[in-house]
């Protein structure tokens, strides 16, 4: 047996909202009051940056002078690794105590043979290319321009029967918005209160 609240939403019918705010005064001054938040808000926020930007300030140096010296550690270790490059020959890597070095080889990718190059013109050179295979590595993308569709609706050009043949609806939603205003009200004598 359905409730009595799905009854309810099969037949249409929708509880009635009561306001709590008992006219356009009250929501004054709550408006107000949000305006009093807000600026609480934005001060606060203000007070915890300036604080989080003294701490970081505070550790900034120290930060500084470990990641230099670790970089310099690293070089170290690199350095020495290169001149004995001849020990990786067999075996990539080599697993110490207080950690593993290796050489790695990196992903391939497609780069610019020289300066002379731009993507541009190595699109251009592909295009022109006597190998079929490399005039196939074009990518050309294909997506709907929505932004047309509703340029097209606005001026009459497209009908909502043809626009939903393709399955395209024009759609717009209402959306509630609060905008407050910071500035002292001039004095209208008393607000009530909520």
């Amino acid at each position: 047996m359905a409730t009595a609240k799905a009854m309810g939403k099969r037949k249409g019918k929708r509880k009635a909202i009561v306001p709590a705010l008992a006219d356009w005064s009250a929501v004054d001054v709550v408006l107000g009051q949000l305006c009093e938040i807000e600026a609480r808000r934005d001060m606060m926020t203000g007070e915890m940056n300036e604080a989080l930007a003294r701490l970081r300030a505070d550790f900034q140096a120290e930060l500084d002078r470990l990641a230099s010296e670790a970089k310099s550690r690293e070089a170290q270790v690199q350095q020495y690794c290169e001149a004995h490059r001849a020990e990786f020959a067999q075996k990539r890597s080599r697993e110490l105590t207080h950690g593993t070095v290796s050489f790695r080889f990196s992903p391939p990718s497609c780069v610019l043979l020289n300066r002379k190059w731009k993507w541009e013109s190595v699109k251009q050179a592909v295009k022109g290319a006597a190998n079929s295979v490399l005039r196939k590595c074009i990518r050309v993308k294909e997506e709907i321009d929505k932004e047309a569709i509703l340029a097209a609706y606005a001026a009459k050009k497209t009908s909502t029967a043809e626009m939903a043949d393709v399955g395209v609806k024009i759609a717009s939603q209402e959306t509630f918005g609060i905008e407050l205003k910071y500035e002292e009200p001039a004095d209208d004598g008393p607000k009530e209160a909520a």
